[in-house]
């Protein structure tokens, strides 16, 4: 039952982001210069910088420009999977092949106290504390292996997007 609705979750998920996907598309298409700039080719890359701001996790994250479009993010207050914990946001790559998107970092914050109740002497790979504040403690996990099939396009667009768990320090800022 509890996968069940993971899954459809997630599909929901897929889903509204799909769309705001074409209603930006089509906003863009709108407010689009009328003559393209005159060299294209040199344009540079977008490198403007991005922040996730999670209301119930209670923090911020500097969204890589690699990531570009392909990413979601979704939270949720006292989640079942993860006692004692405040709050859990997912954030997960969209796949160009669909299915259940995986995550590319998931954060969890815990109150301080529930956090000594449940911790233990070694976390799993690619777990571990991102940040500490006077009342809580925020637990990221990332993938530790690509979960498509290699030379996939999805493959490499997930290669290039995955994180460590020191970069997830670096772009992390708790409030």
């Amino acid at each position: 039952m509890r996968a069940r609705s993971l899954l459809a979750g997630a599909a929901l998920v897929a889903a509204c982001t799909a769309r705001r996907a074409e209603q930006a598309a089509a906003d863009s298409a709108l407010t689009a210069p009328v003559t393209p700039p005159r060299d294209t080719a040199a344009a540079a890359p977008d490198t403007t910088e991005r922040w996730f701001s999670s209301v119930l996790g209670g923090f911020d994250l500097r969204i890589p420009v690699a990531w570009g479009q392909r990413f979601s993010a979704s939270e949720r207050s006292e989640p079942d999977e993860y006692p004692r914990a405040a709050a859990v946001v997912d954030v997960v790559f969209l796949a160009e092949s669909g299915g259940v998107p995986p995550a590319l970092v998931t954060v969890v914050r815990y109150p301080k106290a529930a956090w000594a109740a449940v911790s233990g002497p070694a976390g799993a790979a690619g777990t571990g504390v991102v940040a500490e504040t006077a009342t809580d403690v925020f637990v990221a996990t990332v993938p530790t292996a690509n979960p498509y099939p290699k030379g996939s396009p999805d493959a490499e667009a997930f290669g290039g997007m995955q994180l460590t768990l020191e970069q997830v320090k670096a772009r992390f800022r708790a409030h």
